[in-house]
């Protein structure tokens, strides 16, 4: 393992008047409008020196700009978790926690676990419980097949009654079919409810043994695996140290500080480096998000979040920055079309619909119109057409229509990539990345169903041109679809999300129409996209 910094540390390539950029705050690590340009400049001499089976096993890795004490500037490397089946490789920044201690509480935990999975396993296989489960199974049957029994009889004995009523009156024999029906099944019923019991009561002490072994198997690998998250002890630029467990509320998740960015600054710290500025970035085939080879990656918060704040505490750190409006307030917004109960607008690119529950003073269509209700969204990135309601009963029937996809929306994409084929339908089901939001992610077995229909406009270059048909209304649905290796596998243009960052996305909301809910009129409206 490097043991110091002349075997970890790299200079950073750049002419003297870059080098005057050195950032004199740290920038964020949650900022969400990427790294700093010195720490890209790193990120980018990283991935120029990987190998190309580098790419086969996807991987965020980081680079951290640091000065020494001379007050040159070069960069540490790391990668999160494991890469190539190794916790260390020669020149990245090693884990945060002691390996050899790691090692033997893995080595413990397998053998107990093991032992208790044996124990559990030769439990669940022992003749006596299986006999007993089989006695019971079938005493259970043959209970239902007997009840079945007795039920037809009940059925055809009425029938036999409701004839000699009919043509006797009441009788005794009548009376004595009736007595027979109950008191047999009751007495069959008893003694089918005392053989359960019996074989119940056998069961039971084998049953609760076994629950007993797999609640302590249970219990002994949470406790050995919360051991191993537990290992790692953080230290912060005052010299500080805590353990991991102290700086979560709750039990810290799998693979805390395990990510590029602590190992990076705990390295610093250790090589007596100042940190000025870090960069993540995803390397390896496109993800199930769309993310593409060499992506910026802000820090994760469910595992990051409470770590970084910490281990950066002792330098002077800059307020992350969000991704908001950059529309200028005096720049007006184009009215397509209005009645008493529809406004239709034209919303640029980089304006928000909505400012969001807590942000009521962030530009956004919904704070420049209060007049009205935002029926629908459209990304910040994303122009276009966009309907607002001027009362609540518009707004509900307007939102009804949209549920029952009534409303029709036409979408133009400029994707990079060459497309084969004319048009088709993508059908990808979506839910949110709960590590990395607002992005979304393709998961067939929990995400919501999300279909969207497509047709070729032109081929321009290297790139197409197409008119996208949302035919459900999730999150980042088109950029997702148009993105992903199993949907168009052609990012949009500009997509700094599931793309490569540009001037803007091309993305543009051309055309909608739906039924105006007064009038019941059919309405359509468009704009024409500015790229």
């Amino acid at each position: 393992m490097p043991t110091s910094a002349e075997t970890e540390l790299t200079p950073l390539r750049i002419s003297p008047d870059v080098e005057s950029a050195r950032p004199r705050i740290f920038p964020s690590p949650f900022d969400e409008l990427g790294p700093h340009p010195l720490a890209a400049i790193a990120a980018a001499q990283l991935q120029a020196s990987l190998e190309p089976d580098d790419v086969a096993e996807g991987k965020v890795l980081g680079v951290l700009l640091v000065a020494d004490e001379q007050g040159s500037l070069g960069y540490l490397k790391a990668f999160s978790g494991k890469w190539k089946g190794q916790w260390v490789l020669p020149g990245y920044a090693p884990p945060l926690f002691d390996l050899e201690a790691r090692a033997l509480l893995e080595e413990a935990s397998d053998l107990a676990v093991k032992a208790l999975t044996d124990q559990v396993e030769m439990l669940e296989r022992a003749p006596a419980l299986l006999e007993r489960r089989a006695q019971l199974t079938a005493e259970r049957q043959r209970q239902s097949e007997t009840l079945a029994q007795l039920q037809a009889r009940h059925h055809a004995n009425r029938e036999q009654r409701a004839q000699l009523r009919s043509t006797q009156g009441p009788s005794e024999v009548t009376d004595q079919l009736s007595r027979v029906d109950t008191t047999e099944k009751r007495q069959l019923i008893r003694a089918h409810l005392q053989t359960l019991e019996q074989l119940e009561h056998a069961l039971h002490p084998l049953e609760r043994r076994l629950t007993a072994a797999k609640r302590l198997l249970s219990m002994v690998s949470a406790q050995m695996t919360k051991q191993i998250i537990d290992l790692p002890t953080v230290p912060n630029a005052r010299g500080e140290r805590r353990p991991i467990a102290e700086l979560f509320d709750h039990q810290a998740p799998g693979g805390a500080a395990e990510c590029a960015g602590p190992k990076l600054l705990a390295r610093a710290y250790q090589l007596g480096l100042r940190p000025l500025a870090l960069s993540e970035f995803w390397w390896g085939a496109t993800q199930p998000s769309g993310r593409l080879r060499g992506s910026y990656v802000p820090a994760c918060k469910p595992k990051c979040g409470p770590v970084l704040p910490f281990m950066l505490e002792g330098l002077e750190v800059s307020e992350p920055r969000r991704v908001i409006s950059r529309v200028s307030k005096e720049s007006p917004l184009r009215v397509v079309y209005e009645d008493q109960q529809i406004r239709v607008i034209e919303k640029p690119e980089g304006l928000l619909s909505v400012s969001g529950r807590e942000a009521s003073h962030v530009d956004a269509v919904e704070t420049r119109m209060p007049d009205a209700f935002v029926v629908h969204r459209l990304d910040l990135d994303t122009s276009g057409l966009l309907v607002l309601a001027l009362d609540q009963a518009t707004y509900v029937a307007l939102q009804q229509q949209f549920s029952r996809r009534e409303v029709h929306k036409r979408y133009v994409a400029l994707l990079e990539g060459a497309l084969s084929g004319e048009r088709g339908t993508i059908d990808l089901p979506l839910r949110p990345d709960v590590d990395d939001r607002p992005r979304q992610i393709h998961d067939p077995q929990r995400g919501k169903a999300a279909a969207t229909g497509w047709e070729l406009i032109s081929r321009e270059g290297a790139r197409t041109r197409v008119a996208l048909f949302p035919l459900t209304g999730r999150t980042h649905q088109l950029r997702v679809h148009c993105a992903h290796p199993l949907g168009l596998h052609a990012p949009i243009v500009g997509d700094r999300l599931y793309g490569a960052p540009g001037p803007r996305l091309m993305l543009h909301c051309e055309a909608v129409e739906l039924t105006q809910p007064v009038t019941g009129a059919r309405l359509s409206f468009e704009a024409k996209a500015p790229f």
